[in-house]
This record gives structure tokens, C-alpha cells and sequence, in this order.
């Protein structure tokens, strides 16, 4: 066989595309496989003479995935390309992704993905906090909507959910963090936040997938809980935890090169369905895969990021809040959106403090 050169793309892995009236365009043979199983690239196996897909299965223990690579190893593409598997095999009902893109603005171009439920970047903080709080308040009710409805597993809220007996509004759930360094550096708070939702969140069918440059970003706490790992090309070969000596020998310079859990040589797939393997015209590709999923599906929207409205006046306030409160509404929280305030009876003083032009004199008015 020749060497791998070409990237495969997501047609020529799942072959058998079709549209389906109530899936949309989908794999039959893919979604029938279950467990949110898909493939992602291709293996070379040279002693045997023939190649075989790289596959990953997200629906059990290895639910949380890292990918590892150097600088321009194709982290961000292998992250777009799960996204699009995933969504080949499953409806914006079943799946729905929340990203935080520190990769240089690679998901721009999904932005309008049914399966993408928000989307935030470095220079939107507020809407990266509000997108791990999202996911975070999501995590909280899931358990207690299992607690309730005796829900013992994800696998069985999944099977009442496709028979109508169960539904929270949410599938699974994919916290997409493309560029966990830069996580660490600037949103350090919200490092303990995702270990925690990756720590609990396999049992209610949250899932935490990252790409970082090197595993030494990755702190063993949360890195212990990452089943699925595929690993790129490395700046340096010494960090690889697959075979130090074959990843010296991946080819620099190669885009979505790496190395399988086997240590064999790998190539990871495009996010496109247009049989076309040019990196150069990624972006036609995958304005064409959002078109043709966007006309393939005829359902319902699935759930989108909530956030902070820009202001909100003293009626819509009391809207929101349970019938009866006793409460003083000051506003809604960023965690649960939902309306906060003090029982003055219980909390006679109030102690207000913020920079200037924050909002204090207008906080003491609607008070």
C-alpha cells in the first residue's frame, strides 16, 4: 500500500450516508453500532498489508478524550472531526456541544452547526464562564432528575429517553475545550470546575474532550479520568505515553500525523463529506457539511446557551421568580439564570461594593 498522504474524509469512513426522513443525514451503520462509537481516522498496519479505521467509543468509561499534538499538528481539526462524527450518527436532540475555542478561532465556522450548542472564545469571557456554568447547572439537575425519576445509568436514561418515557431536554452533553493551556493561564478558575463536571459527569452522560500541546499541561487529577487519548505529532517526542521511538518517526510537518493506541502510524479524517482531502479548502468543506445537515434535518432544534440578558426591569424579574417568594429580587445569577434576592427579615444590612461605573447607585435604586 502506499504511504498515508491524503486525509480520509468523513464520507469515505462512513460510506453509507444517507438522509433519513426522522435522522437527518446519518450512518446507519455507524449508529447501529451504538455507544456514541465513530470513526476518526485510518491506521496503517504495514505488516499485514491493509488499513483500518481509528476508532473511538464515548459511551462508557473512556467517555472523556484528550487530544495531544504540537504546534499546527491538527488538534482543532481532529476536534471538529468528532464533532461531525458524532453528529453523522446522532440527531441535535441526541448530542449537543458546548465549545470554548482557544485553538485561534477554528469552530468560527460552525458556528451555525445544529449540533453546536454555544460557542465561546478567549476574548469572551463572560460567555466562556456562562457556557461551564451551563454545563455545570445541566450536570446538578440530571442527577437530580435521575434521583427522581429512578434513573440508575446514562445507558438507561438513553433507552426511556428513545421510548418517550424520560426526557430532561438535554442528551449527551460534549464540553469541547479546544486549547487547554490557554484555559489554564486565563480562565485558571474554571480548571476545578471541569475536573469536578468530568470527575461526576460519565454516570449522567457529560463528557469533557480537550486538546492540549503536551501531557505535562494536563494535571494527573483530571487526566487519570481521560479514557480515550490520541496523540499527535509532538513538539517533543520524549513526552509520548504510546512508544517514544515511533513518535520520532511521524512525519513532521503533516497535519492529523500521530500515533495509534497501538503505536502504529496513524492519519485522522477532515471534517467534511465531500470526498475532498485538500486541507487547503477545509472551509468550503465544512460549509458544505453544515448545509447539507442543516437541509437533511426536518426536527426539532436542540437546546442552545443561555445567557445573561444585557438588562432586565423589576417585571420580568418578578416573572421568573416561584409563585409566592418572600424574597427582595435583586437580579439573576450567571450559574442557574434564575432570579436571586434576600429575605430582609433574615438580612436587615446589605453591603454593596463594585468600581466605578459598575452599577451601585442604580442597584440601590431598584432596591
Amino acid at each position: 500500500l502506499p504511504p498515508l498522504e491524503a486525509s480520509p474524509t468523513l464520507d469515505q469512513l462512513m460510506p453509507d450516508l444517507t438522509v433519513d426522513p426522522q435522522l437527518g443525514l446519518v450512518s446507519p451503520t455507524w449508529r447501529a453500532q451504538g455507544g456514541l462509537t465513530v470513526p476518526l481516522g485510518i491506521v496503517d498496519v504495514p505488516l499485514e498489508q491493509r488499513r483500518e479505521s481509528l476508532t473511538i467509543s464515548l459511551g462508557g468509561a473512556s467517555g472523556h478524550m484528550a487530544v495531544i499534538g504540537g504546534p499546527l499538528s491538527g488538534k482543532s481539526t481532529l476536534a471538529r472531526t468528532t464533532m461531525a462524527a458524532l453528529a453523522l450518527t446522532h440527531t441535535p436532540l441526541e448530542v449537543q456541544f458546548y465549545v470554548l475555542d482557544f485553538g485561534g478561532g477554528s469552530f468560527a465556522g460552525l458556528s451555525r452547526f445544529p449540533h453546536l450548542a454555544g460557542l465561546a472564545t478567549r476574548s469572551e469571557p463572560d460567555v466562556v464562564r456562562r457556557a461551564v456554568s451551563e454545563v455545570n447547572g445541566i450536570l446538578n439537575a440530571r442527577e437530580q432528575y435521575f434521583r427522581e425519576q429512578g434513573i440508575d445509568s446514562i445507558d438507561t436514561y438513553r433507552q426511556r429517553r428513545a421510548a418517550g418515557r424520560a426526557d430532561d431536554g438535554y442528551g449527551d452533553i460534549f464540553l469541547m475545550v479546544d486549547g487547554w493551556g490557554t484555559l489554564r493561564a486565563d480562565f485558571e478558575a474554571l480548571e476545578p470546575q471541569i475536573q469536578a463536571i468530568a470527575a461526576r459527569g460519565l454516570t449522567f452522560g457529560i463528557h469533557v474532550i480537550i486538546t492540549a500541546s503536551r501531557w505535562l499541561e494536563i494535571r494527573s487529577s483530571i487526566k487519570d479520568l481521560i479514557g480515550t487519548r490520541i496523540e499527535l505529532r509532538l513538539g517533543d517526542t520524549s513526552d509520548s505515553e504510546v512508544d517514544r521511538k515511533a513518535a520520532a518517526n511521524v512525519t513532521a510537518g503533516a497535519p492529523g500525523r500521530g500515533l495509534s493506541p497501538r503505536a502504529l502510524q496513524m492519519l485522522t479524517a477532515l471534517p467534511r463529506i465531500d470526498s475532498e482531502s485538500s486541507p487547503a479548502s477545509l472551509a468550503n468543506g465544512i460549509d458544505d457539511l453544515i448545509a447539507k445537515v442543516t437541509a437533511a434535518y426536518q426536527g426539532p432544534a436542540g437546546p442552545k446557551l443561555r445567557l445573561l440578558p444585557e438588562q432586565i426591569t423589576l417585571d420580568e424579574l418578578r416573572a421568573l421568580a416561584p409563585h409566592g417568594t418572600r424574597d427582595l429580587l435583586l437580579g439573576v445569577d450567571e450559574a442557574n439564570l434564575a432570579p436571586f434576592g434576600i429575605d430582609v427579615m433574615a438580612e436587615p444590612h446589605l453591603y454593596l461594593y463594585g468600581d466605578a461605573d459598575s452599577g451601585k447607585t442604580s442597584f440601590l435604586r431598584a432596591y
